[in-house]
């Protein structure tokens, strides 16, 4: 189970003593994580961090804290010249999560509309708060899967990492997920047409996704929408899927940066 957690970054950036404590707290959940111990509490609490307020859920906050880390602290899905979000009108973001990179995003563009799907129902809960908490506007949020067709689908996740979420858990490997561990729970889904055609979006000027293994499927999906997306960013879980989304971007997109690791981001430009 990797963790990229800083929690000396973490600390240094709390606003308060209270964020303080919590996050000295997270420290030795994540720590217990890494033996297999697990808290067990869906209870919901609040750190203020760097200005602002960052929602999570105790049995998966040692997790959250290391996105937080990588997406605030680490820029990840940042890291390409012209993907700061910066004078774009419209970011999509599949695989929305708690709202981390929406956050990053509206701080470097206030203006930006920005729709962020999330299925997993765990992570939209949080996604919910920390948007409103933030008082972040011109956003439109969905608690769907983006797939081939508008209709419901068995979704699973669990609770200590809400990461971890996907039609399927077996598309990437994780071997400290045990079966036990694993909910269930129907979503609607809605093609990424379908979700243009409700918000009125004629162009995107950064697609990003990250979606736990279905990122082929989904920009294969969406092909004949492809023209109408400026650049795409997106974590790719294993090295099979990045090199599938590298061939059907083929011709179409420009490659400007790929991080040579696994779960590593792809960003790529319309040619």
């Amino acid at each position: 189970m990797p963790g990229s957690a800083d929690f000396s970054w973490l600390k240094a950036n709390t606003d308060n003593e209270e964020s303080r404590k919590w996050v000295e707290m997270i420290q030795e959940w994540h720590e217990k994580a890494f033996e297999g111990e697990f808290i067990d509490s869906e209870e919901l609490f609040s750190i203020d961090l760097d200005g602002r307020t960052i929602w999570l859920r105790k049995a998966s906050a040692y997790s959250s804290v290391d996105i937080l880390t990588e997406i605030m602290k680490d820029n990840d899905h940042f890291k390409a010249e012209g993907f700061s979000g910066e004078g774009a009108d419209v970011i999509v973001d599949l695989g929305a999560n708690e709202g981390y990179y929406l956050l990053k995003v509206k701080e470097n563009n206030p203006e930006a509309k920005i729709v962020a799907a999330e299925p997993n129902p765990l992570a939209y809960e949080i996604l919910e708060k920390n948007v409103e908490s933030n008082k972040i506007s011109n956003v439109k949020l969905v608690d769907k899967a983006v797939g081939p067709e508008k209709d419901t689908q068995e979704f699973e996740f669990v609770t200590q990492s809400t990461a971890v979420g996907a039609k399927n858990l077996d598309t990437v490997d994780r071997d400290w997920v045990d079966k036990e561990m694993v909910n269930q729970v129907k979503v609607e889904t809605v093609t990424l047409e379908q979700l243009l055609e409700e918000e009125g979006i004629e162009k995107i000027d950064i697609l990003k996704l990250d979606v736990e293994g279905m990122e082929y499927d989904i920009l294969k999906e969406s092909e004949d929408l492809l023209d109408r997306v400026e650049k795409i960013v997106v974590e790719c879980h294993s090295e099979s899927i990045q090199k599938k989304v590298k061939e059907i971007l083929k011709g179409r997109f420009e490659t400007v940066k790929e991080e040579n690791k696994s779960c590593g981001d792809l960003y790529l430009v319309k040619n």
